[in-house]
């Protein structure tokens, strides 16, 4: 029987990121910059101290252990290594959670600031989360392409914001493995 600790620890640590994804679009519908930074910077430090470079460290290291295991150290090598292996997986779901809701912030509150340029509030909004988006390309596709691939992707609350987006242009763009079904591209009200 497979030990159900790690898969819980990651529902209730996505769980509490979408209360934060949910707190963060309420106090930007109503344009509150100084609770905004304030939610912003614990949603930042949420989860943070959690790495996956430890436990794929420890992954290797056991991996390598498994190889010269005596029979009888094997099993419980190899327990080890599904245990780390989950930790891993569930350190990887919370990193790209937090990224995917920067991301669709992001793209919401730029879609909201080009339709208002006059608030100078909402460019404030926009700027302070969009310097948490992605800082490379590869890692920016990543995000957009699991956005993309989400199938439950109402579970996140995304269908019902009132983000216009450009989605007959965004089949138009490739990615790595085929073209993308849904891209966070702010548009006017002219273009759509």
């Amino acid at each position: 029987m497979v030990d159900r600790g790690v898969e819980d620890a990651r529902d209730f640590a996505l769980y509490t990121l979408k209360v934060y994804q949910d707190l963060l679009k309420a106090v930007s519908d109503k344009d509150d910059l100084e609770t905004f930074q304030t939610i912003l910077r614990q949603f930042q430090r949420q989860y943070s101290e959690l790495t996956a470079e430890q436990p794929e460290a420890e992954l290797i290291f056991l991996r390598r252990r498994l190889e010269t295991a005596a029979d009888s150290d094997a099993k419980s090598v190899t327990v080890r290594i599904a245990a780390f292996e989950r930790r891993v997986e569930a350190i990887r779901a919370l990193t790209l959670a937090r990224e995917q809701i920067t991301f669709v912030l992001s793209a919401r509150l730029l879609d909201l600031y080009l339709n208002d340029k006059q608030s100078e509030v909402r460019g404030k909004l926009f700027r302070s989360i969009a310097a948490l988006l992605p800082s490379t390309i590869d890692r920016l596709g990543v995000v957009l392409g699991s956005i993309s691939a989400v199938p439950g992707i109402g579970s996140w609350g995304w269908e019902w914001w009132t983000c216009r987006l450009m989605v007959r242009r965004a089949s138009l763009i490739p990615t790595a493995s085929r073209t993308a079904c849904f891209v966070c591209v702010p548009c006017n009200s002219s273009a759509t």
